[in-house]
């Protein structure tokens, strides 16, 4: 007998995903089968960019962001983002998030006083990118492989 996953997870994953499986119990164990899909799935686009903090700075940086501001959070989750974090080696870092709308999300950020507030704490941690090019605000990563 197979049941669908929905009703084994908690709900709040269900409203999240869309489950294309259906599990069936074995005694103590669990089999899945893939269904076909119901309807077509729209994925939220990811955007992935690079900084640099100025070395010796990579503790701070770090500590930082341990404690980023509960209402910086909310900001981020308005305008769209999600999924977001911060990856780094020595002084490089990695962004990656999901956005629909990378540019309309940061005009948006940009005119928030709490984001500026914090963008002004935190530019005493950043050096140039080096191979940032003219014109460029962010050093943007193209996507050339994803697995789901």
């Amino acid at each position: 007998m197979y049941f669908s996953i929905e009703f084994l997870l908690p709900r709040s994953l269900t409203r999240r995903c869309h489950f294309d499986a259906q599990v069936r119990l074995h005694g103590s164990s669990v089999a899945m089968r893939t269904l076909p899909k119901k309807r077509k799935e729209i994925a939220m686009p990811r955007t992935a960019f690079r900084l640099r903090i100025k070395a010796g700075k990579e503790q701070e940086y770090d500590a930082a962001h341990r404690h980023v501001w509960p209402a910086l959070l909310g900001k981020l989750k308005e305008v769209g983002i999600s999924q977001y974090s911060i990856f780094r080696r020595g002084q490089d870092l990695f962004l990656v998030m999901q956005v629909h709308d990378f540019d309309s999300a940061w005009r948006k950020l940009d005119s928030d006083p709490t984001n500026l507030k914090w963008q002004r704490e935190m530019a005493e941690y950043f050096e140039p990118v080096p191979d940032l090019q003219r014109g460029e605000r962010f050093a943007m990563m193209n996507e050339v492989f994803y697995m789901e």
